[in-house]
């Protein structure tokens, strides 16, 4: 059991399912920082690995591919690329707590964001009637050109709808719409989110519930069918970042 689905589990209050399920996100959130504070040791760790790759490689060189050297230089490879993608996903995820919290704000990364953004949208070249040109102001005019042509008004004649028989749900249908969640709807709609998008205020992206959905599956199916049936939710649950992105 991770570190994450021990604090979630260990974690006992009464109350609402919305207030027991903020309570156990919370509850996971201090269980991970406190791994992290301990077990955090990614850029060592990779060291450690590559010093032992080395090793290996020095073995080779002097005694030839035996066997032994071979499954050897396997798993420290794999532990290896293991290492670098932890590493990977840590300042990741970092990069996007820093955005939520820094990103509009007046800010010495807000500005490094901004000009990096800036640099990977510049254009300095384009090609006209196959010729690359560098000249801002052709740049310019043929922009303008494209654009102005591309939103023209072109005059068409639009489709009459006037006696068209269009689909209809019947009483079934709509009262399927209306039904409460299903465990397997959930589990798509969370499978069909990107893990990796920005956390919210809590730390906790869909990446962590799609990992952990086993374990905590059972509190979250409560907390929705509360929610289909009163149509309430906890303040806390509904907690977000609004951030102004320059455009």
């Amino acid at each position: 059991m991770s570190e994450a689905v021990k604090g979630w589990v260990d974690c006992k209050v009464a109350g609402t399912s919305g207030f027991v399920l903020s309570s156990k996100v919370k509850a996971s959130k201090l269980s991970i920082k406190r791994w992290l504070s301990v077990h955090n040791k990614s850029v060592s760790s990779i060291k450690g690995v590559e010093e032992k790759l080395e090793e290996v490689e020095r073995k080779t060189a002097i005694e030839g591919w035996m066997e032994g050297l071979r499954c050897e230089r396997i798993c420290q490879l794999s532990d290896y690329w293991k290492s670098l993608l932890k590493e990977e996903q840590m300042w990741r995820q970092k990069a996007r707590v820093k955005w939520l919290k820094e990103g509009d704000t007046n800010s010495k990364f807000f500005y490094s964001m901004a000009n990096g953004r800036r640099r990977n949208n510049y254009i300095g070249d384009i090609f006209i009637d196959g010729v690359r040109c560098s000249n801002p102001q052709r740049i310019r005019e043929r922009v303008v050109r494209f654009f102005k042509n591309h939103y023209k008004n072109v005059e068409w004649q639009r489709p009459k709808m006037r006696g068209l028989a269009f689909k209809q749900l019947d009483q079934t249908e709509r009262m399927m719409l209306e039904d409460e969640f299903s465990g397997e709807e959930v589990w798509l709609a969370v499978c069909s989110c990107d893990g990796n998008k920005a956390p919210g205020p809590d730390g906790l992206n869909l990446g962590f519930v799609r990992h952990n959905w086993a374990a905590i599956q059972e509190d979250f199916m409560k907390f929705i069918h509360e929610f289909h049936k009163d149509s309430s939710i906890v303040k806390e649950l509904n907690k977000t970042f609004i951030a102004l992105i320059p455009k």
